[in-house]
């Protein structure tokens, strides 16, 4: 699989040279600009603090991204440079700060009508984001080195592969936080204006020694499962669901599942959801098998609150969650205001070695987010967020039950030149 894999990404790349070497279409494009400051105050934002008393962070941090994108009909390109840093991170008469970066850098091309081959830095967006999203609000965002190949017809499929290495040998270690292999089908369709769906086969190899080979292999975890949507009338109905199989870094083999079920009434401007979502964990004291699901490339900071409890560099590998949640929003001319409430718990009963069982209750988020279009090119987006921690969840962060908070207020600024 390893060798196949390598060889199809040769081949991708050097049939994109050729296509770039003799493409006499006519070229158009663009010159993107984002410049987004956006300034937090933060008392327990991504989990909750360590010390009721401890004093609030205050701190602005700034996206800049320059982006070249190039069209014709059946070639495209794109490079997107970025700056992430905090105000003040780097003094004033600086040479190098090491905050520069690539965050895309890809050519496409099209065989015939259906198909498209894409490789290169890429931002990788499937479905709703759950399991592959480009994590925006991230200030960095999130992108993958891979070959992609996409077919659209009535039913549309994509094809990912992506292999890294450093040091151009096979067999040598992976320090990367980052998977070493991967493969993943994803298949959409929609057979009616009224309904959707979709399904995914992901294989997630991670850095792994093979003791009896002595060399670096990829250790394997499989994720099958999908989506589908349905509208009846005004409401808008959606169910998930995902198993993970195979073997985790650590040699354990993997029975972990994702549910979801939602559903949204939308009434003119306004609109309610009420949902829920079932992440499966492992018991704390477990030690043979990995039961916690494990949702990878997703865009996280959507779904279980802002305030980034889980799932957000966090909560990996832990009790699982269950998360209960109203969603409302409401729409007008320029602009749309919402409120989210969340009611949190483990989805494992939680004690802690000789402790009396503390029961899996882990707290309830509010989010209230407000987002105005001040000029076309030009958007005002304000929050603020309170966590309220139970016992239990102070236990499991090491740190104290009560309110946490956290706002926000943030400026995107995004002109475009056409070429």
């Amino acid at each position: 699989m390893r060798n196949f894999t390598i060889l199809c990404l040769l081949v991708a790349i050097g049939v994109t040279c050729s296509s770039v070497a003799v493409a006499s279409d006519s070229l158009s494009g663009s010159i993107d600009l984002q410049i987004r400051p956006r300034a937090e105050l933060q008392h327990g934002y991504n989990g909750p603090v360590a010390d009721s008393d401890a004093p609030s962070q205050f701190f602005v941090s700034q996206r800049a991204r320059l982006g070249l994108m190039i069209n014709s009909p059946s070639l495209r390109g794109k490079i997107v440079v970025q700056d992430i840093r905090t105000w003040g991170q780097s003094p004033q008469l600086v040479v190098a700060d090491g905050l520069f970066s690539v965050h895309e850098a890809w050519a496409a091309f099209d065989l015939g009508d259906a198909f498209e081959v894409k490789a290169g830095r890429q931002e990788v967006i499937l479905d709703d984001s759950r399991l592959f999203g480009n994590v925006d609000w991230a200030q960095q965002g999130r992108t993958h080195d891979m070959l992609r190949v996409n077919y659209t017809n009535t039913v549309s499929a994509s094809v990912l592969i992506g292999v890294n290495r450093v040091g151009g040998n096979a067999d040598l270690n992976y320090p990367v936080a980052n998977y070493r292999d991967l493969q993943a089908v994803h298949v959409a369709s929609n057979p009616s204006n009224d309904l959707r769906w979709s399904a995914l086969i992901l294989n997630n190899g991670t850095n792994s020694f093979d003791e009896e080979d002595s060399v670096f292999v990829s250790q394997y975890s499989h994720t099958l499962g999908g989506n589908a949507w349905n509208s009846f009338g005004d409401v808008d109905v959606h169910v998930a669901g995902y198993v993970q199989l195979g073997t985790d870094g650590g040699g354990r083999d993997i029975s972990a599942h994702y549910l979801k079920a939602s559903a949204k009434v939308n009434l003119d401007d306004i609109a309610v959801e009420l949902g829920g979502e079932k992440i499966s964990g492992d018991d704390v004291t477990s030690t043979d098998k990995n039961n916690a699901f494990t949702p990878f490339y997703g865009t996280n900071h959507k779904f279980n609150g802002h305030m980034d409890y889980f799932y957000v560099g966090n909560h990996g590998n832990s009790v699982g969650l269950i998360d209960v949640f109203l969603k409302g929003s409401m729409g007008y001319e320029g602009g749309s205001i919402g409120v989210d409430v969340h009611y949190f718990l483990a989805d494992q009963d939680v004690s802690f070695g000789n402790l009396v069982d503390s029961g899996n209750d882990l707290g309830i988020e509010a989010d209230v987010h407000w987002k105005h279009m001040v000029q076309p090119r030009a958007a005002l987006a304000v929050g603020v967020s309170v966590f309220s921690a139970t016992e239990t969840m102070a236990m499991l962060r090491n740190a104290t039950d009560g309110l946490n908070y956290w706002a926000y207020i943030m400026l995107n600024i995004t002109p475009t030149i056409d070429l």
